[in-house]
Protein backbone atom coordinates (compact mmCIF):
# COMPACT_ATOMS: atom_id res chain seq x y z
CA UNK A 1 0.00 0.00 0.00
CA UNK A 2 1.40 3.43 -0.94
CA UNK A 3 0.57 6.89 0.55
CA UNK A 4 1.48 9.95 -0.83
CA UNK A 5 2.27 12.87 1.78
CA UNK A 6 2.03 16.55 0.87
CA UNK A 7 4.18 19.10 2.66
CA UNK A 8 3.40 22.68 2.84
CA UNK A 9 5.71 25.43 4.23
CA UNK A 10 3.78 26.68 7.30
CA UNK A 11 3.06 30.63 6.86
CA UNK A 12 5.44 32.46 9.27
CA UNK A 13 3.51 36.02 8.36
CA UNK A 14 2.09 37.75 11.81
CA UNK A 15 -0.75 38.78 9.34
CA UNK A 16 -3.53 36.45 8.85
CA UNK A 17 -4.40 38.04 5.49
CA UNK A 18 -0.81 37.85 4.24
CA UNK A 19 -0.70 34.23 4.56
CA UNK A 20 -3.51 34.05 2.21
CA UNK A 21 -3.32 31.97 -1.22
CA UNK A 22 -4.97 33.41 -4.73
CA UNK A 23 -7.13 30.76 -4.32
CA UNK A 24 -8.25 31.52 -0.77
CA UNK A 25 -8.79 34.91 -1.91
CA UNK A 26 -11.40 33.85 -4.41
CA UNK A 27 -13.01 31.81 -2.43
CA UNK A 28 -13.32 34.46 -0.28
CA UNK A 29 -14.34 36.60 -2.36
CA UNK A 30 -17.45 34.20 -3.69
CA UNK A 31 -18.31 33.94 -0.44
CA UNK A 32 -18.87 37.98 0.40
CA UNK A 33 -20.40 37.92 -2.98
CA UNK A 34 -23.05 35.29 -1.90
CA UNK A 35 -23.96 36.52 1.22
CA UNK A 36 -24.33 40.73 -0.60
CA UNK A 37 -26.33 38.57 -3.36
CA UNK A 38 -28.38 37.23 -0.61
CA UNK A 39 -29.12 40.57 1.25
CA UNK A 40 -29.88 42.44 -2.12
CA UNK A 41 -32.54 39.28 -2.63
CA UNK A 42 -33.89 39.35 0.62
CA UNK A 43 -34.36 43.35 0.65
CA UNK A 44 -36.31 43.02 -2.42
CA UNK A 45 -38.68 40.10 -1.25
CA UNK A 46 -39.12 42.36 1.70
CA UNK A 47 -39.63 45.62 -0.34
CA UNK A 48 -41.89 43.31 -2.59
CA UNK A 49 -44.04 41.75 0.54
CA UNK A 50 -44.38 45.31 1.74
CA UNK A 51 -45.71 46.92 -1.44
CA UNK A 52 -48.12 43.58 -1.78
CA UNK A 53 -49.34 44.15 1.85
CA UNK A 54 -49.54 48.21 1.87
CA UNK A 55 -51.89 47.42 -1.65
CA UNK A 56 -53.81 44.77 -0.03
CA UNK A 57 -54.70 47.25 2.84
CA UNK A 58 -55.59 49.98 0.39
CA UNK A 59 -57.82 47.90 -1.60
CA UNK A 60 -59.37 46.63 1.38
CA UNK A 61 -59.85 50.05 2.60
CA UNK A 62 -61.67 50.95 -0.53
CA UNK A 63 -64.03 48.38 0.06
CA UNK A 64 -64.59 49.59 3.29
CA UNK A 65 -65.47 52.68 1.99
CA UNK A 66 -67.54 51.85 -0.86
CA UNK A 67 -70.02 50.40 1.62
CA UNK A 68 -69.65 53.03 4.08
CA UNK A 69 -72.64 54.85 5.24
CA UNK A 70 -72.78 58.87 5.85
CA UNK A 71 -74.94 59.85 8.53
CA UNK A 72 -76.10 63.42 8.91
CA UNK A 73 -77.97 66.29 11.02
CA UNK A 74 -80.12 68.38 9.88
CA UNK A 75 -80.23 72.00 11.32
CA UNK A 76 -83.44 72.35 13.43
CA UNK A 77 -85.61 74.92 14.93
CA UNK A 78 -88.51 74.92 17.92
CA UNK A 79 -90.40 77.26 19.20
CA UNK A 80 -90.39 77.89 23.38
CA UNK A 81 -93.14 79.52 25.17
CA UNK A 82 -94.87 79.87 28.25
CA UNK A 83 -97.99 81.69 29.45
CA UNK A 84 -98.72 81.32 33.34
CA UNK A 85 -102.67 80.94 33.07
CA UNK A 86 -102.36 77.84 30.70
CA UNK A 87 -99.67 76.19 31.62
CA UNK A 88 -99.39 73.51 34.38
CA UNK A 89 -98.94 75.13 38.02
CA UNK A 90 -96.29 72.32 38.56
CA UNK A 91 -94.49 72.65 35.03
CA UNK A 92 -94.02 76.45 35.91
CA UNK A 93 -91.26 77.11 32.95
CA UNK A 94 -91.89 77.13 28.76
CA UNK A 95 -92.74 74.13 26.44
CA UNK A 96 -90.73 73.25 23.20
CA UNK A 97 -92.75 72.73 20.24
CA UNK A 98 -92.26 72.72 16.50
CA UNK A 99 -91.65 75.48 14.51
CA UNK A 100 -94.06 74.23 12.29
CA UNK A 101 -96.97 73.34 15.13
CA UNK A 102 -97.49 76.07 17.44
CA UNK A 103 -98.17 74.09 20.78
CA UNK A 104 -101.28 75.62 21.74
CA UNK A 105 -102.01 73.61 24.81
CA UNK A 106 -98.63 74.70 26.27
CA UNK A 107 -97.74 70.62 27.35
CA UNK A 108 -94.24 69.79 27.49
CA UNK A 109 -92.62 67.65 24.20
CA UNK A 110 -89.44 66.69 23.50
CA UNK A 111 -87.01 68.25 21.50
CA UNK A 112 -85.83 65.88 18.30
CA UNK A 113 -82.96 65.76 16.00
CA UNK A 114 -83.55 64.69 12.57
CA UNK A 115 -80.80 62.20 11.02
CA UNK A 116 -80.17 61.17 7.52
CA UNK A 117 -78.19 58.37 5.75
CA UNK A 118 -76.42 60.34 2.90
CA UNK A 119 -74.23 57.16 2.06
CA UNK A 120 -75.27 54.50 -0.36
CA UNK A 121 -75.04 51.87 1.46
CA UNK A 122 -77.14 51.20 4.67
CA UNK A 123 -75.34 51.82 8.64
CA UNK A 124 -76.46 48.57 11.19
CA UNK A 125 -76.14 48.75 15.35
CA UNK A 126 -76.25 52.60 15.73
CA UNK A 127 -75.36 53.21 19.19
CA UNK A 128 -76.04 56.68 20.44
CA UNK A 129 -74.48 58.55 23.76
CA UNK A 130 -75.21 62.12 24.74
CA UNK A 131 -72.88 63.91 26.96
CA UNK A 132 -73.16 67.40 28.63
CA UNK A 133 -72.02 69.09 32.20
CA UNK A 134 -75.42 68.06 34.15
CA UNK A 135 -73.35 68.26 37.24
CA UNK A 136 -72.44 72.08 36.45
CA UNK A 137 -75.95 72.67 35.15
CA UNK A 138 -77.23 71.16 38.28
CA UNK A 139 -75.45 72.78 41.08
CA UNK A 140 -76.47 76.14 38.95
CA UNK A 141 -80.23 75.65 39.05
CA UNK A 142 -79.65 74.81 42.29
CA UNK A 143 -78.21 77.93 43.67
CA UNK A 144 -81.10 79.92 42.10
CA UNK A 145 -84.54 77.77 42.69
CA UNK A 146 -86.37 78.27 45.64
CA UNK A 147 -87.00 75.47 48.28
CA UNK A 148 -86.08 72.75 45.18
CA UNK A 149 -88.58 74.89 43.09
CA UNK A 150 -87.12 72.57 39.80
CA UNK A 151 -84.89 69.67 41.42
CA UNK A 152 -85.70 67.70 43.83
CA UNK A 153 -82.63 65.61 44.01
CA UNK A 154 -79.57 64.36 42.10
CA UNK A 155 -77.20 62.00 42.49
CA UNK A 156 -74.32 61.97 39.56
CA UNK A 157 -73.96 59.21 37.05
CA UNK A 158 -76.96 58.03 38.37
CA UNK A 159 -80.21 59.90 38.51
CA UNK A 160 -81.73 63.04 38.66
CA UNK A 161 -85.27 63.90 40.30
CA UNK A 162 -87.19 66.67 38.63
CA UNK A 163 -90.48 68.15 40.60
CA UNK A 164 -93.08 67.56 38.41
CA UNK A 165 -91.76 64.17 36.71
CA UNK A 166 -90.68 61.17 37.96
CA UNK A 167 -86.85 59.66 38.24
CA UNK A 168 -84.93 59.93 34.99
CA UNK A 169 -82.07 57.37 35.30
CA UNK A 170 -79.10 59.07 33.39
CA UNK A 171 -77.34 55.78 32.41
CA UNK A 172 -80.69 55.22 30.19
CA UNK A 173 -81.46 59.00 29.46
CA UNK A 174 -77.98 59.51 27.53
CA UNK A 175 -77.52 56.33 26.23
CA UNK A 176 -79.97 54.59 23.22
CA UNK A 177 -79.24 51.68 20.34
CA UNK A 178 -81.10 51.05 16.99
CA UNK A 179 -80.10 47.83 16.37
CA UNK A 180 -82.53 48.04 12.95
CA UNK A 181 -80.92 48.55 9.14
CA UNK A 182 -80.98 52.65 8.43
CA UNK A 183 -81.03 52.44 4.71
CA UNK A 184 -80.06 55.10 1.95
CA UNK A 185 -81.46 58.23 1.76
CA UNK A 186 -83.38 57.42 5.03
CA UNK A 187 -84.29 59.50 8.37
CA UNK A 188 -85.33 59.19 11.14
CA UNK A 189 -85.57 61.50 14.47
CA UNK A 190 -84.00 60.78 17.85
CA UNK A 191 -85.12 62.30 20.86
CA UNK A 192 -82.20 64.51 22.77
CA UNK A 193 -82.34 63.30 26.90
CA UNK A 194 -84.96 64.10 29.07
CA UNK A 195 -82.21 65.18 31.75
CA UNK A 196 -81.02 67.58 28.86
CA UNK A 197 -84.68 69.28 27.55
CA UNK A 198 -85.51 69.68 31.26
CA UNK A 199 -82.24 71.61 32.48
CA UNK A 200 -82.96 73.73 29.08
CA UNK A 201 -86.37 74.71 29.34
CA UNK A 202 -85.48 75.50 33.37
CA UNK A 203 -82.15 77.71 32.96
CA UNK A 204 -84.11 79.47 29.91
CA UNK A 205 -86.76 80.43 32.15
CA UNK A 206 -84.98 81.15 34.91
CA UNK A 207 -83.09 84.38 32.79
CA UNK A 208 -85.71 84.80 29.94
CA UNK A 209 -84.91 88.68 30.26
CA UNK A 210 -81.00 88.16 30.42
CA UNK A 211 -80.35 86.68 26.95
CA UNK A 212 -77.33 87.45 26.55
CA UNK A 213 -75.78 85.65 30.12
CA UNK A 214 -78.72 82.96 29.31
CA UNK A 215 -76.88 81.89 25.83
CA UNK A 216 -73.17 82.00 26.96
CA UNK A 217 -74.66 79.95 29.69
CA UNK A 218 -76.85 77.15 28.02
CA UNK A 219 -74.76 73.98 27.96
CA UNK A 220 -73.06 72.03 24.99
CA UNK A 221 -74.53 68.62 23.84
CA UNK A 222 -72.00 66.20 22.76
CA UNK A 223 -73.49 63.30 20.56
CA UNK A 224 -71.63 60.20 19.66
CA UNK A 225 -72.49 58.11 16.53
CA UNK A 226 -71.45 54.40 16.58
CA UNK A 227 -72.22 52.30 13.58
CA UNK A 228 -71.70 49.41 11.25
CA UNK A 229 -71.61 48.49 7.70
CA UNK A 230 -73.59 45.80 5.85
CA UNK A 231 -70.03 43.68 5.92
CA UNK A 232 -70.15 43.99 10.14
CA UNK A 233 -67.41 46.74 9.94
CA UNK A 234 -67.48 48.99 12.63
CA UNK A 235 -66.78 53.01 12.10
CA UNK A 236 -64.69 55.51 14.44
CA UNK A 237 -67.43 57.54 16.12
CA UNK A 238 -69.01 60.11 14.55
CA UNK A 239 -68.83 63.11 17.17
CA UNK A 240 -71.32 66.49 16.95
CA UNK A 241 -72.35 69.43 19.37
CA UNK A 242 -75.68 70.82 19.49
CA UNK A 243 -75.49 74.26 20.85
CA UNK A 244 -79.39 75.51 21.53
CA UNK A 245 -79.27 79.49 20.70
CA UNK A 246 -82.40 81.25 22.23
CA UNK A 247 -84.01 84.17 20.25
CA UNK A 248 -87.11 85.46 22.40
CA UNK A 249 -90.15 87.44 20.75
CA UNK A 250 -92.19 88.58 23.38
CA UNK A 251 -92.01 88.91 27.29
CA UNK A 252 -94.46 89.82 29.77
CA UNK A 253 -94.17 90.71 33.37
CA UNK A 254 -96.17 91.99 36.37
CA UNK A 255 -94.77 93.00 39.82
CA UNK A 256 -91.70 92.00 38.20
CA UNK A 257 -92.80 88.46 37.89
CA UNK A 258 -92.53 86.64 34.43
CA UNK A 259 -96.19 85.55 33.22
CA UNK A 260 -95.44 84.49 29.57
CA UNK A 261 -92.93 84.76 26.57
CA UNK A 262 -92.51 83.19 23.27
CA UNK A 263 -89.36 82.43 21.55
CA UNK A 264 -87.66 80.33 19.44
CA UNK A 265 -84.37 77.67 19.90
CA UNK A 266 -82.33 77.03 17.49
CA UNK A 267 -80.04 73.90 17.57
CA UNK A 268 -76.71 74.60 16.12
CA UNK A 269 -75.07 71.56 15.05
CA UNK A 270 -71.73 70.88 14.21
CA UNK A 271 -69.66 68.17 13.35
CA UNK A 272 -66.42 67.44 15.16
CA UNK A 273 -65.15 64.62 13.86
Amino acid sequence: MNYEVSIKEACTSNSFWSCLEPADWFQFASAIIAIVSAGIALYTVKKSWEAANKQLKETAQQRIDTFRPELFIKYMQYHFCYDRKKVNPSVAHGVFSNILEVNPDYKPSNLYLNIKNIGEYPAKKIQINWDFEISKCIEFIKATQNKKQYIISFQEGYQVIFRESSTTYLKEDLNCYFPYCFEQGEDTKITLPYSYTKILSILIHLYIDEKEFLNDNIPKLKLSLTFEDVLKNQFPPKVFTIKPHFEGNSLAKADDIVISYDGKINLQIEEVS
